[in-house]
């Protein structure tokens, strides 16, 4: 029979000998296959007729049926690109990257490009042998179900990284020495996981496209989500079950999101965060806390936040559908009902994401005037949409969804009104005090000799720094030509900004920055450039001062730690709004004069701080006790 005859032929019997959902997606994966039908067809044939194999047919089945919408960016800029980052040496600089992704640019453009029209016979052949073999003969077999197989280990691809060819032989080739003598599953994922932990730099490279997985492990660079794309392939490549899982967005922190590997096992889910040598029961988000490593004092005066917080789970699938809701296997097990207008079809139930606004997280159908929502995060403030045509229109006041499951609805009441004192517009994580509680200890030293080989300490810092720290001197102190900041031995805390003023004039004194050794005269002006987010970074003890030209007497010293900018900049326009039953209405914009805003705000409002000077960082909070509470 002519070959193409046959697979015309069997092309027919696969559409019309079976009704079943699998056979009608893989007949719509061939149709828009287009002219690359038949390198598609010959997977099926070889796995019936050439070398007869019924696990490896069912599993060409399921990569076909579900290939429909796999896409991933092609082009010549891409191939340049990568054509330089394997010519040069690494450890490679971010500057370097960016260059070269300015080079490549010039070569033509980038387009998506679907899978099924892109892969070919021999590279699905060849991948569905290698996955097959490989979990059959893995030490961990009998703890893998051909089910799980199929989701966790056989797919091409983790996400829409660029394929490549034999990228499994390679990574096995570089990575099975690591796991010689491993018999236990969660052990092997918790070596693959912390070696790529260690080994790979989180940055945001200039290239804006997902790579694919030897040149990004030949780069070992990338933001959280090539990392996840580099660790899920190694795994999958060593037979490990694993998942890509992730948050669209904080309902509390960022702009972003974030995504991780996790273990499979069962309908059990496994992760191993990156200081984790043994893998943990999925019940919490990883990288979701800031573990505060100090007690702070109770006069403190802003509230800390360490816990990131989310309102889904997700995990991208290679199967029938995208994206399955995981929330409940990290914890998110918070349902609610909620009775909307009996006219509305489907509600959205939707969280403030920072730099976006409201935004939706979930659906649902309305039935008899009521939705329901479930595997939900708590301590987030939610509030119900409805779409209507291009608009998105509430249903109901924001409200907060507790830990413990109960709503706390924000309705702003303008008839009893309160003072509200703002210190930021977003809230103050722990990893900042981590930072400034290490500088306890650090001194203010002034002297006449340039060395400090004779020197006054006229103040320690001897409680957890803020923002804005004042040193007074008392007025015993004699003039001097030099005064310096040392950092105490354990402590690396860069300095933003280190004000020294007159005891005569009150005015700032103007002089020479001086410091340690290895610190550049370019680095030694942040300190002294009136601007808050330029620092003086580094990895040894240091100290940096000022030679003031001449002896002068000092009345106060003012120091700034760096921190994220968020604090209130004297000189920037700033606008208050709360949220009412028509949605976000202005309480007034005020210029600020001091570190601090006064406003007059209604008891129990959702409140909304925007600096219309810089900045796009903003979060919503309450009022309450005298302090501003963050969601």
């Amino acid at each position: 029979m002519n070959f193409s005859v046959f697979f015309l032929s069997f092309s027919c019997l696969v559409c019309f000998s079976c009704c079943d959902t699998q056979t009608r997606q893989i007949n719509a994966t061939l149709e828009q296959a287009g002219e690359n039908r038949l390198e598609l067809e010959k997977v099926l044939y070889h796995y019936r007729q050439e070398q007869p194999d019924e696990q490896k047919l069912r599993a060409a089945r399921f990569l076909l049926a579900h290939m429909e919408k796999k896409i991933s960016s092609q082009g010549m800029p891409l191939e340049a690109y990568k054509r330089l980052i394997i010519a040069w040496h690494k450890p490679m600089p971010g500057d370097t990257l960016t260059a070269f992704w300015k080079e490549a640019q010039t070569g033509g453009n980038v387009n998506e490009q679907s899978d099924v029209a892109l892969i070919t016979a021999d590279y699905l052949i060849r991948h569905i042998d290698t996955c097959v073999d490989g979990w059959r003969a893995s030490p961990w077999r009998d703890e893998v179900t051909f089910e799980d197989f199929c989701f966790y280990i056989l797919p091409y691809r983790i996400i829409d990284e660029q394929l490549s060819n034999i990228w499994i032989d390679s990574l096995r080739q570089r990575y099975q020495p690591m796991l010689k003598g491993v018999t236990d599953l969660k052990r092997a994922f918790a070596l693959i996981n912390k070696k790529i932990k260690e080994s790979f730099r989180e940055m945001k490279p200039a290239c804006p496209y997902t790579l694919d997985v030897l040149t990004l492990d030949n780069l070992k660079i990338g933001i959280c989500k090539d990392e996840c794309v580099l660790t899920g392939a190694i795994c999958r490549a060593l037979s490990i079950p694993v998942a890509y899982d992730y948050v669209n967005h904080w309902t509390n922190y960022s702009r972003k999101g974030h995504s991780w590997i996790a273990l499979v096992i069962s309908d059990s889910t496994f992760i191993c965060e990156k200081t984790d040598s043994l893998v943990r029961k999925a019940k919490y988000i990883p990288a979701s806390h800031f573990v505060p490593e100090y007690a702070l004092e109770k006069e403190y005066p802003y509230q800390i936040s360490s816990q990131k917080r989310v309102s889904k789970v997700y995990r991208s699938l290679y199967g029938p559908i995208d994206n399955k809701n995981v929330s409940k296997a990290y914890g998110l097990n918070l349902n609610i009902e909620m009775k909307v207008k009996k006219e509305c079809e489907t509600a959205y139930l939707c969280t403030f994401r920072t730099g976006y606004g409201w935004m939706p997280v979930d659906a649902t159908t309305v039935k008899r005037g009521r939705c329901q929502f479930e595997q939900l995060g708590g301590e987030t403030i939610y509030l119900l949409m409805e779409k209507v045509e291009k608009d998105w229109k509430p249903l109901s006041m924001p409200f907060i969804l507790h830990d413990d499951g109960r709503t706390e609805f924000l309705y702003p009441d303008n008839s009893h009104k309160m003072q509200a004192v703002l210190m930021r517009k977003y809230p103050l994580f722990a990893n900042w005090t981590n930072q400034w509680h290490k500088m306890i200890g650090g001194r203010l030293e002034v002297s006449n000799k340039k060395d400090f080989s004779k020197s006054l300490v006229v103040d320690t810092i001897s409680t957890t720094p803020v923002y804005r720290n004042v040193f007074t001197l008392p007025i015993s102190v004699k003039s001097y030509r030099y005064i310096r900041y040392v950092c105490p031995d354990n402590c690396r805390t860069p300095l933003a900004e280190l004000e020294i003023y007159d005891n005569v004039t009150g005015k700032r004194i103007e002089g020479k920055p001086i410091g340690s050794d290895f610190f550049s005269e370019k680095i030694l002006q942040r300190p002294f450039d009136n601007d808050l987010m330029s620092v003086c970074s580094t990895k040894q003890k240091f100290w940096i001062g000022l030679d003031m030209k001449s002896p002068m007497c000092i009345s106060k010293i003012i120091l700034y730690p760096k921190n994220d900018g968020n604090f209130i900049h004297v000189g920037d326009l700033y606008e208050l709004y709360y949220y009412s039953s028509c949605g976000w209405k202005s309480l007034g914009k005020q210029r600020a004069d001091d570190f601090q805003l006064i406003y007059e705000v209604p008891a129990n409002a959702l409140l909304w701080l925007r600096n219309i000077s810089r900045g796009n960082e903003e979060r919503i909070f309450v009022y309450k006790k005298g302090k501003q509470i963050w969601y």
